[in-house]
C-alpha cells in the first residue's frame, strides 16, 4: 500500500480523532517536554492540506482528543501534573 503524509509538524503530534472529513490531533509536543507551552489542537482533511489550528496555545498540556459531529473535546492536564479539566469546543 502507499502511504500519504497529510501533515508534517517540527513538533512531535499525538493523540488523533477522527471524523468524515478531518483528523485532529494534538501538536506542540517536544521530545524533552511531552508538556509545552506552545501545544495546540489541530485539524487536516483526509486528503491532506492546509492544517488549521481548532485550540492555539492550551491552557494546560492536552493529553486525549475525541470528536462527535459537532464538538471537539479534550482533556488537559495543569501544568504541575496534579489535576486537570476537560473540554469541548465547536468543530
Amino acid at each position: 500500500p502507499t502511504i500519504t503524509t497529510l501533515a508534517t509538524s517540527s513538533t512531535v503530534p499525538t493523540a488523533l480523532a477522527l471524523d468524515a472529513d478531518f483528523v485532529y490531533f494534538i501538536d506542540g509536543a517536544e521530545r524533552s517536554d511531552p508538556c509545552t507551552e506552545s501545544m495546540s489542537i489541530r485539524r487536516v482533511s483526509k486528503n491532506g492540506g492546509q492544517v488549521t489550528p481548532i485550540v492555539s496555545s492550551a491552557a494546560g498540556c492536552p493529553k486525549f482528543v475525541s470528536v462527535d459531529d459537532t464538538f471537539l473535546y479534550w482533556a488537559e492536564w495543569d501544568d504541575s501534573g496534579e489535576g486537570g479539566s476537560i473540554f469541548k469546543v465547536a468543530k
